[in-house]
C-alpha cells in the first residue's frame, strides 16, 4: 500500500487550517486515509525544557522513513521545517511532489542544497 507523508508549513496555522490544507491534497491527489501518514502531533513535546521546533522535526523525519511519496504543500519553499524534509528526499531519493505557491518565495532551497553539499564536502 503507498504511504504519503505530507510535508506543509505549520507554524502560526490553526488546527482547521492545517487540515484543509491536507483534505485539499488527499483529494487532488486521491490518497485514501489509510495511505496518508499522519505527522501532525498537537501534544507531542516530552516536556518544556525541549526546543518544540527541533523535536517536531525530528518526529516528521522518523515518520517519513515510512513515505513512498512526500508532497511538498503550497508554501513549503519558505518553511525551515519542510525545506530539511525536502533535503532529505533529495539525499536519500524519496520520491516527492512540490506543489506550487500562490506567493512569490524566496530561493532557500538553492541555498539550503548548498549548505548540504558544502556540509558534506567538509565531511568527506
Amino acid at each position: 500500500m503507498m504511504q504519503v507523508f505530507i510535508s506543509q508549513p505549520m507554524a502560526g496555522l490553526t488546527e482547521n487550517e492545517i487540515f484543509a490544507t491536507r483534505n485539499d491534497i488527499c483529494n487532488k491527489f486521491n490518497i485514501e486515509a489509510e495511505e496518508l501518514i499522519e505527522s501532525y502531533r498537537k501534544d507531542n513535546v516530552p516536556h518544556k525544557d525541549v526546543n518544540t521546533n527541533v523535536w517536531c522535526l525530528g518526529d516528521s523525519i522518523r515518520l517519513m522513513a515510512f513515505a513512498n511519496l512526500v508532497i511538498f504543500a503550497p508554501g513549503w519553499e519558505e518553511a525551515r521545517g519542510c525545506l530539511m524534509e525536502h533535503d532529505i528526499c533529495t539525499l536519500y531519493e524519496i520520491p516527492f511532489i512540490e506543489m506550487e505557491s500562490s506567493r512569490k518565495t524566496r530561493n532557500k532551497v538553492r541555498d539550503c542544497q548548498f549548505y548540504s553539499k558544502l556540509s558534506s564536502s567538509r565531511i568527506g
